[in-house]
């Protein structure tokens, strides 16, 4: 069934090792906190991306995943077909 989703992507301090740590773990606490569903998440060259169904506004979610240094690189709203849960 098709569900809005949305396409988030962000450089990262630098592409080292800690820097993807610190995005993973952005990442899940905003889960945890139900600020949305987690679909995907691809980080390679410097730069994180994930695939989300919102449950809270966007502007929480930003707050959430990027801090004063992080550069946004694009967020997209579409619709995808997510998997539901089981």
């Amino acid at each position: 069934m098709p569900r809005n989703a949305l396409h988030i992507a962000w450089k990262l301090t630098s592409p080292d090792s800690s820097s993807i740590a610190h995005a993973r773990i952005r990442l899940t606490r905003g889960e945890e906190r139900s600020l949305y569903r987690l679909h995907s998440v691809h980080i390679s060259n410097g730069e994180a991306q994930a695939l989300l169904t919102p449950n809270a506004p966007l502007e929480h979610i930003v707050e959430a995943l990027w801090d004063d240094i992080a550069a946004p690189v694009s967020i997209r709203w579409g619709s995808a077909i997510l998997p539901s849960a089981a």
